[in-house]
């Protein structure tokens, strides 16, 4: 008894089933609470390194996109440790690279994950979904529970809170928290298009398929309460067209084109009634746009940045000098609310730029082009809407600067890659 136990937990490792495991935990830890996924992912590679220590044949390496991808993922972060030696803070270069981890770890264990995640990669990227999905249930019970309250013996319910009665518990930070709003807004966005895909997946009874339906209602209502431009953005460009090329080859072309203009216009038109997305088409509408643009604090930021990166154009200022020498250039310029409050650059490209200069801008863009190449190749919808939402969103926010969105990009810049593999595996013995 006790033997077959022992020659079942073997067999277990040997096919993979400790790596898909933390895999598995990974997904579901993310979008719930970040700070436990460093000691998962540590997990994740002794277990990956106990099932591959017989070594790794020539041909995993050779024949594999996903380690080509690997390989550009290690020279950009070697860049970035190469960086350190410009950096006059090195404190914050080492802390920026601590939290930068996942960067190599995630590609280290998924450019051969083991035949068990390939095989599981559906289940693996729909419990991401539904891990979003039970953190966006918290978020509506803590955004309850801070509203309702007992006066005279009488439940009141009030969504402001009385420091600041213009906020909102069910709005904007106040209902993500402890997540900042732009990230869970765009793990909202790749848990949708997961669960369109679950939408189209035949195997599906009716009853699941309501219940993934009922899923995207719900995101789709969180991400306008968000409130996120990035996340809103992100919604209104990428399902009309996820829903394009889905239908395009089903359809006669007219019918696609006609519902891809039907679904943008929905979209845009329930963005439009969005206060924040309202207000700034409003101050554009009703202003000099000229002058709208030179008070818009995002833009004060770019063009400080640009100020910083025209001085360290091909190097860069340094790994963790990015946020000083920014803070310098806001005083040099007046801009005393950036300096104050800290702020990076609000562009991931901008501030790869700032950090690791154009050899490193150039590394960055690399990635990301492979992964354009890999979607576009192996004709993968959902990895080719991932990069477009990533890309989206790097132009808004400096999302790679803290762990819940470079282990995010890390994490499903491979992941995804094996979702189209698996699917051609099932046409292939379906037929």
């Amino acid at each position: 008894m006790i033997t077959s136990r022992s020659d079942g937990f073997k067999n277990f490792i040997k096919n993979g089933g400790l790596t898909f495991v933390f895999c598995l935990l990974s997904v579901i830890i993310l979008p719930i609470y970040i700070h436990y996924l460093p000691a998962v992912m540590i997990l994740w590679i002794i277990f990956w390194i106990i099932e591959n220590r017989s070594g790794l044949k020539k041909e995993i390496i050779t024949d594999n996109k996903a380690a080509i991808l690997f390989c550009i993922f290690i020279a950009f972060f070697l860049w970035q440790i190469l960086g350190l030696f410009l950096a006059e803070s090195l404190s914050t270069g080492f802390e920026r690279l601590f939290k930068r981890l996942s960067f190599l770890l995630f590609p280290l264990v998924l450019f051969y994950p083991g035949s068990r995640i390939i095989k599981n990669i559906d289940l693996i990227i729909k419990m991401f979904a539904i891990s979003t999905f039970i953190y966006i249930v918290y978020c509506f019970g803590n955004a309850l529970h801070h509203s309702l309250m007992i006066q005279n013996h009488y439940w009141i319910f009030n969504p402001h809170p009385s420091e600041y009665d213009f906020e909102n518990y069910f709005y904007g930070a106040r209902l993500s928290d402890p997540v900042h709003p732009s990230y869970l807004a765009m793990y909202i966005v790749i848990s949708a298009l997961i669960s369109f895909e679950s939408l189209f997946d035949n195997s599906l009874t009716y009853f699941k398929k309501g219940l993934w339906s009922a899923m995207i209602v719900v995101f789709i209502t969180v991400i306008y309460l968000l409130s996120a431009r990035a996340g809103i953005l992100a919604a209104v460009i990428v399902f009309p067209f996820y829903f394009l090329f889905k239908f395009y080859a089903r359809y006669p072309k007219w019918i696609a084109y006609i519902g891809l203009f039907t679904f943008a216009v929905i979209l845009g038109v329930v963005a439009y009634k969005n206060e924040r997305i309202s207000s700034s088409i409003e101050g554009v509408s009703q202003q000099n746009f000229h002058e709208t643009l030179k008070n818009d604090p995002r833009l004060l930021i770019w063009k400080s940045a640009l100020g910083v990166i025209r001085k360290n154009l091909v190097l860069g200022v340094g790994t963790g000098d990015a946020t000083d020498k920014l803070k310098e250039e806001f005083i040099s310029r007046g801009y005393v609310n950036g300096f104050y409050d800290n702020l990076n650059a609000h562009n991931q490209f901008l501030e790869i730029l700032l950090e690791n200069g154009l050899i490193g801008l150039i590394m960055f863009l690399g990635i990301l082009v492979y992964i354009a190449y890999i979607a576009v190749n192996q004709h993968n919808l959902l990895l080719g809407m991932f990069l477009i939402t990533t890309v989206i969103f790097f132009i808004f926010e400096t999302m790679l600067n803290r762990l819940a969105g470079v282990s995010f990009f890390a994490l499903f810049s491979f992941l995804l890659i094996y979702t189209k593999q698996i699917k051609l595996t099932r046409q292939i013995n379906d037929d």
